[in-house]
């Protein structure tokens, strides 16, 4: 059985991913981040207090890098590209917990000064064990999509099939990243960071469509814009197959919030998720928040618990936070 948790992070991207196999643990974070704006939550006496990533690691996540590591156990983390959110956690570890990583993958491209200092201490703590992934040469017809090696010992299995994808050369950070699945059974997990509609469908062409019945899909960029959703939608429904949809997101990027500028109210759009892009996925989408106010409570947020079985089967959860 495959465990997979969609942490709820506000608008981030924190996924985590644990299997047995051939006698070892293998446990991969598939980005590691946290809002870059406050999360505050309501204490039982009404006072306000703040949401932080050890709250996660509290409360038995399924990848746990302040514990130390257990035997048998191989640890993986890929960076799907360098904007904080999806990686700003990754810079409260210490050295120590860091090196319990077997590999780390991450993009060459689109570093900022922050990132290219946290390259720079990934380089140096890990040594080999971190691989900057290039991007292709560029092709035409926009982004294309090529498969990365990611062979580790004892992964070779008919039962569990993981892939790493790159892409041809893009402009775009969000689109110039890395994204992972894993197939088993007949069910198809994809993680996407904030990857365009399109370079998701174009993973697809690297899958046998035929074999697949369902794919688990973490939204692209948090339910923003992220290109033609159109065409990604359509080789689903050509290819028959079923989708069950994540959205990692905050309340602070679901509403119109109004502000007061220059002694006039105004109305600025979040848009993250975009409600355009959400209405258009048109099957029902697991969220890390229900709530429809502008406050963050314990009850709302929620870890999303994907288990998969060897048969393929999905079974889903909503944990409520332990704050």
């Amino acid at each position: 059985m495959i465990q997979a948790r969609v942490n709820f992070v506000g608008r981030g991207n924190w996924s985590e991913i644990k299997f047995k196999l051939n006698g070892e643990t293998f446990e991969i974070l598939y980005d590691f981040g946290f809002s870059i704006s406050n999360i505050c939550y309501s204490r039982e006496d009404g006072s306000l207090a703040l949401y932080t990533p050890e709250h996660i690691f509290r409360n038995d996540p399924l990848v746990n890098v302040r514990e130390t590591k257990k035997q048998n156990s191989i640890r993986i983390l890929i960076i799907s590209h360098w904007d904080l959110d999806h990686y700003s956690v990754l810079q409260t570890l210490t050295n120590e917990e860091l090196y319990s990583f077997d590999r780390v993958f991450a993009p060459y491209a689109h570093t900022s000064k922050t990132s290219e200092e946290v390259v720079g201490w990934l380089s140096n703590v890990l040594g080999d064990k971190f691989s900057r992934v290039k991007q292709g040469n560029r092709q035409e017809g926009g982004v294309h999509i090529l498969e990365e090696s990611f062979s580790y010992p004892n992964l070779e299995t008919d039962l569990i099939e993981l892939k790493l994808f790159k892409t041809t050369y893009s402009q775009s950070k969000n689109n110039g990243g890395l994204i992972f699945t894993i197939k088993i059974a007949n069910t198809l997990l994809m993680f996407s960071g904030d990857h365009h509609y399109l370079s998701l469908k174009r993973c697809l062409e690297y899958i046998d469509l035929n074999s697949i019945s369902q794919i688990a899909l973490v939204v692209p960029h948090h339910g923003g814009l992220a290109g033609s959703l159109k065409d990604f939608l359509s080789e689903l429904k050509i290819s028959q197959i079923k989708s069950v949809w994540y959205l990692s997101a905050g309340i602070d990027h679901e509403h119109l919030v109004d502000i007061s500028y220059e002694n006039d109210m105004t109305s600025l759009k979040n848009h993250h998720p975009r409600k355009s892009v959400v209405d258009s996925i048109n099957v029902p989408i697991l969220r890390t928040l229900d709530i429809k106010e502008n406050t963050y409570l314990r009850t709302e947020g929620k870890h999303i618990d994907i288990r998969v079985n060897e048969e393929g089967e999905i079974e889903n959860f909503k944990l409520t936070l332990n704050i």
